[in-house]
């Protein structure tokens, strides 16, 4: 008994630890230590009521009722253990999925940040391009998106190009917003960064000599915000 009640401590230790330093992989060790102690324990509950019985002698008995009491109480102290560790694992679970699925999901603008931006770039003025490439589903989504947001500020007009662009022999990524000066554009880069959230960088996002595009319109090109696909996190720190 004194080895399960080692077992135990050390494993209310692991699950209780507030640098959460135990792996996922030790708790699961942990999981099938503790199935198997609770295997072995129900045994001795078993065994110590066997040993109760009246043909028995009085210290059989006796011992037979101290290995009911130690078994019990080892399988009412195991079980609490394993629910803590499941709890523990379901957690951390969750959170790896929601990582994932933030990491995975379609960019959007929610809708506080929209009207953000609108009344932050309310004060300014003039001709804004929003393109998106060909059979790029989420880039047109998102190109709509931020139409409609910089289009609510009333005083920017905004030329819808989506899915203007057919890369050839290459591609392209995300969506770019084009203005006439840099101004303009500073302000767009600011407010889809700080308000949307999104990844955003400088210049048309294509590989030179790889693009055909659309319709031309009356929107200079001075400057472009490319809002860029989603990076893997080691490059935004380079």
């Amino acid at each position: 008994m004194a080895i399960i009640r080692d077992l135990a401590a050390a494993l209310i230790n692991a699950t209780n630890s507030s640098k959460m330093s135990v792996t996922t992989d030790q708790l699961e060790f942990g999981r099938l230590l503790l199935a198997v102690a609770l295997v072995v324990v129900n045994v001795g509950v078993w065994l110590g009521v066997f040993l109760e019985n009246e043909r028995f002698s009085e210290p059989m008995k006796k011992a037979g009722w101290n290995t009911l009491v130690v078994a019990l109480a080892a399988e009412a102290l195991f079980a609490a253990i394993l629910v803590g560790i499941d709890s523990t694992i379901s957690a951390r679970q969750k959170a790896e999925i929601v990582a994932l699925e933030a990491q995975i999901a379609p960019r959007r603008i929610p809708p506080d940040a929209c009207g953000e931006m609108a009344a932050a770039l309310a004060s300014l003025s003039g001709n804004v391009k929003i393109v998106s490439y060909a059979a790029d589903l989420e880039g047109g989504i998102l190109a709509w998106q931020v139409a409609n947001c910089l289009a609510a500020s009333k005083t920017l007009k905004v030329v819808r190009a989506f899915a203007s662009v057919m890369p050839l022999g290459g591609f392209g990524v995300g969506v770019f917003v084009s203005g006439p000066d840099e101004k303009l554009v500073a302000a767009i880069r600011f407010n889809l960064t700080e308000k949307a959230k999104l990844f955003v960088g400088e210049g048309n996002g294509f590989f030179m000599g790889n693009m055909s595009m659309g319709p031309s319109t009356d929107v200079a090109d001075a400057v472009t915000v490319l809002i860029a696909t989603r990076p893997h996190p080691d490059m935004i720190h380079e």
